[in-house]
């Protein structure tokens, strides 16, 4: 007889993979990459219900919601939380083999104890059961569900604008978990799009430093990265839709600079140029302050212009793209730094996989991250584990991240993580490629060691 969805062997196919994972079930969990603000564990307040818990944030939901035809009032309008969460219930059963279904049951089951299939007859009932249980029960509030799933480190994604306020006094408040800011400068280095202008005079006010020369720009970020240092962190995040990295002649950047900060067109090469140079400036105050570099490469944002005009940025209108020249467009970068700076790359396509693990194979310093965003799902990340053992080696993996923004599912992401990753490794025992006690010490190492090393020592 089968056993039921989402039961203890859930993911583990054999005896032997159960047991790596009951090695490694309980071990602390360090979140290099997330997008939980630090603000809202600051303020510890409840969630009113299951859909502000679980989908108010989330863009994932909300694509998916989308393609079944779901009305956007229901979605990110004015529509009762009731009503969206119903909604969105009523398309559950249709999602199967899509991670979002598998959290939210591994999260219904793990949280609050439910083993309902979630429908749009269950729903109501599911809807009340959660709603009673959030207001009653401190280890859902933020900080409840950290300490319940022994996070030590969680990575928030930040500003370089930001004060840091919240991690300051969450220093004192939660100090049994440490919650490290990333310096996250992107929207500084994207010259002549909306909004930059203001952020660099914003960035000026910030740092007390006058901005309107480009060598007031680099002192200005320099200052931004060690407050950062001051404060605990211990890497920066970039987005990369293109690795193009290249040097630039710094004379021709600041009048760029210049240009773009009087209101200039910027032509689309100028823009790639201005990028790299920061990004170059990124590394080396990087290598300096021995902070690890995340690279996360091939994300194409607000692809679907009419969502990107109607909601704005981070709306379920990102796509990924496999044209991504990743072995040319690193190549002077990585053999700058070599040696001299850790570097995480993140990509989203399944070709560039085995591109990466090359590159990491050859430079020790680098590392293929973790599978994220839409590889973020058992049978990618099967594959990713595969490809990373036989073309570099798994030993070395810098870790799991969530790249969540809901407090919930960065718990069952790490936990289906270890999953894939216990049943790969128990694959490989039961085919008699390797030893038990060699999996469950790599598999330790995966999970708990290598991204404990990267925040400790900044390399594994």
């Amino acid at each position: 007889m089968l056993e039921k969805a989402f039961s203890n062997q859930y993911l583990l196919t054999n005896d032997v993979s159960q047991k790596i994972y009951h090695e490694i079930k309980g071990l602390p969990i360090i979140d290099l990459h997330s997008h939980i603000e630090a603000s809202r564990l600051l303020e510890n307040r409840k969630w009113d219900n299951i859909w502000s818990v679980w989908a108010s944030t989330d863009h994932y939901v909300w694509e998916l919601m989308r393609r079944f035809g779901v009305p956007e009032d229901k979605i990110t309008g004015s529509a009762p939380d009731e009503e969206k969460w119903l909604a969105f219930a009523s398309i559950v059963p249709l999602l199967i083999g899509n991670p979002l279904y598998d959290w939210l049951h591994l999260d219904l089951k793990l949280f609050f104890g439910l083993d309902e299939q979630v429908s749009a007859n269950t729903a109501h009932k599911i809807w009340v059961a959660t709603k009673e249980k959030l207001s009653t029960t401190p280890e859902l509030q933020p900080r409840g569900i950290l300490k319940a799933a022994n996070v030590k480190v969680l990575c928030t994604t930040d500003s370089p604008l930001s004060t840091l306020e919240a991690h300051e006094r969450l220093s004192d408040e939660l100090s049994e978990i440490q919650i490290l800011p990333t310096w996250r400068p992107d929207p500084l280095f994207e010259i002549g799009t909306a909004g930059w202008r203001e952020n660099i005079h914003a960035l000026g006010n910030v740092t007390g430093l006058d901005v309107s020369k480009f060598k007031g720009f680099i002192d200005a970020l320099a200052k931004t990265h060690k407050y950062f240092e001051l404060h605990g962190c211990r890497s920066s995040d970039h987005a990369l839709e293109d690795p193009l990295l290249d040097f630039s002649n710094q004379k021709t950047i600041e009048r760029v600079y210049v240009r773009a900060l009087q209101g200039e067109k910027i032509t689309e090469e100028e823009k790639a140029r201005f990028r790299s140079v920061c990004l170059y400036l990124s590394g080396e105050l990087n290598a300096e302050s021995k902070w690890f570099m995340q690279l996360h490469i091939g994300a194409v944002r607000d692809y679907r212009q009419q969502l990107f005009l109607k909601l704005g940025k981070d709306s379920g209108g990102d796509v990924a793209t496999h044209m991504n020249e990743i072995t040319k467009g690193l190549r002077k970068f990585v053999n700058y730094f070599d040696g001299r700076l850790t570097i995480i790359l993140y990509v989203l396509h399944p070709s560039h996989v085995y591109t990466v693990d090359t590159i990491a194979r050859a430079f020790p310093r680098v590392y293929l991250g973790a599978p994220w965003w839409f590889m973020d799902n058992p049978f990618h990340m099967h594959n990713y584990l595969a490809e990373l053992a036989a073309v570099d080696t798994l030993s070395l993996f810098p870790g799991m991240v969530s790249d969540s923004r809901k407090m919930l599912s960065l718990v069952s992401r790490h936990d289906l993580f270890r999953r894939v990753l216990a049943n790969f490794l128990g694959e490989l025992v039961q085919e008699r490629r390797a030893h038990l006690e060699e999996a469950i010490a790599v598999a330790s190492r995966v999970t708990y060691e290598n991204p404990y090393h990267l925040v400790k020592e900044g390399i594994i």
